[in-house]
C-alpha cells in the first residue's frame, strides 16, 4: 500500500475522538467499508480488501491499523495500515459499532420484560476487546456516537412509542440525556458548538411537523442535568415534507436532509441562536443523505455516501458537499 495510507489512518484516528464522533466521525481523508472492501471516500477507491459482511460502523482507524467487525463470523480483525491481517479475536454479537478505542456490541435476543444485552469494551492492539461495562437496555438502535470516555445510544422501545438518548461509560450507569415520543421515525444526533442537535428521521415521505431539539454538551464526562430543549424553527422552505436521512456538521452550521414535495432531498443549513433555529442554507440534489464521512483534509468540502432507495435502489454514490451545492459520483461498484 503506498506510504500516504499511513499518514491518512494517522489523520483519521487523531480527531476522531475529538468531541463526538458521530455516524462516523467527522475526520478527514475518511475511509469507510464498501462490498468487501475499505475504500476511500475521496475517490471511491479500494485500499484493500477486508473480510465479507462488515457494516458501516464497524470499522474505525487508528494510527497503523484499522479495527473492523465482521457481522459473518462475529470476529473483530486489525488490519495493518497495509491491509494485512494481523490479529483476530472472537466477538459474539448481532451488531458492533466501533471507535479506535471502544467497541459498543448488542445481543441477538431481546430478554423478555428486559432489553438487548449492550456492552461497552476497550481496544488494545495486543490484547484485542476487554470487557468495560455491561447493561440490558429497552433500545432498538437508531444512531451511536462515541464520546472521548464512553458512547450515545439513541434507540426506540419495544413498544415502538418512545425514543431515548443515553449516555454510557464504564464508569457509571446510563444516563438518559433525552427522550422523546416516537412518530414513525428514527433519532439521529448531530454534534456541534451548541451541542447535539436531534431530529426524527421519517420511516417515509409525508408532511410532518417539523422538530428539532439540542441538548448543552461539549462532549465530556456527562451531559449537565436539564440541558435538553426544544428550539423553535424558522425559515423553512415551502414544500418541505420532513427530516429524511442523517445529518452532519459542516462550514459552521447542522445540515440536515430534508424531503421536499417536487420529490427532491435537499440539504438545510441549520444555526442555532439560544433556543431558536434558523434554516439559513439549502442545497438541492443531494442523493440522500445515508452515512456522513467527513470533511476533505482541508476542510474544504464535506462527504457522505448518498443513497436515494425511492429514484435509483440499489444505487451508491460518493457525495462531496462544499458548503454551497452538492456533487455525486458514478455509482460505486
Amino acid at each position: 500500500m503506498p506510504a500516504a495510507w499511513t499518514a491518512i489512518l494517522l489523520a483519521l484516528a487523531l480527531s476522531f475522538l475529538t468531541g463526538c464522533a458521530i455516524r462516523p466521525a467527522a475526520t478527514p481523508d475518511a475511509v469507510f467499508p464498501f462490498m468487501g472492501a475499505l475504500r476511500r471516500a475521496d475517490t471511491g477507491n479500494e485500499a484493500f480488501p477486508l473480510a465479507a459482511d462488515i457494516r458501516l460502523r464497524a470499522v474505525a482507524a487508528f494510527p497503523g491499523g484499522v479495527w473492523a467487525w465482521s457481522h459473518g463470523d462475529a470476529t473483530l480483525r486489525l488490519y495493518d495500515a497495509s491491509g494485512d491481517e494481523r490479529r483476530a479475536w472472537p466477538l459474539d454479537a448481532a451488531a458492533v459499532w466501533l471507535s479506535p478505542s471502544l467497541a459498543l456490541s448488542r445481543s441477538e435476543l431481546f430478554q423478555a420484560g428486559g432489553g438487548f444485552t449492550y456492552t461497552l469494551h476497550s481496544l488494545d492492539s495486543v490484547s484485542g476487546p476487554r470487557l468495560a461495562a455491561t447493561w440490558t437496555l429497552d433500545s432498538f438502535p437508531s444512531d451511536v456516537a462515541f464520546t472521548r470516555d464512553g458512547v450515545l445510544l439513541a434507540g426506540a422501545d419495544i413498544r415502538d412509542s418512545l425514543l431515548t438518548l443515553r449516555y454510557m461509560s464504564a464508569q457509571a450507569e446510563p444516563v438518559v440525556v433525552a427522550e422523546l415520543p416516537k412518530r414513525d421515525d428514527f433519532l439521529r444526533v448531530i454534534a456541534g458548538p451548541s451541542g447535539l442537535l436531534l431530529f426524527g428521521s421519517a420511516r417515509e415521505r409525508a408532511a410532518r411537523e417539523l422538530e428539532l431539539h439540542v441538548v448543552a454538551w461539549d462532549g465530556a464526562g456527562q451531559p449537565p442535568e436539564r440541558a435538553f430543549r426544544t428550539l423553535a424553527l424558522d425559515g423553512l422552505p415551502d414544500g418541505a415534507l420532513c427530516w429524511y436521512g442523517s445529518g452532519f456538521f459542516f462550514g459552521g452550521r447542522y445540515w440536515l436532509p430534508l424531503a421536499m414535495a417536487n420529490g427532491d432531498a435537499v440539504l438545510a443549513g441549520i444555526s442555532v441562536d439560544g433556543d431558536r433555529a434558523f434554516v439559513d442554507g439549502l442545497a438541492a440534489g443531494t442523493g440522500g443523505v445515508y452515512a456522513p464521512l467527513g470533511p476533505a483534509a482541508d476542510g474544504s468540502s464535506f462527504r457522505y455516501l448518498a443513497y436515494d432507495h425511492e429514484r435509483e435502489p440499489g444505487v451508491y454514490r460518493l457525495a462531496e458537499f462544499d458548503g454551497l451545492s452538492v456533487s455525486l459520483s458514478e455509482p460505486l461498484r
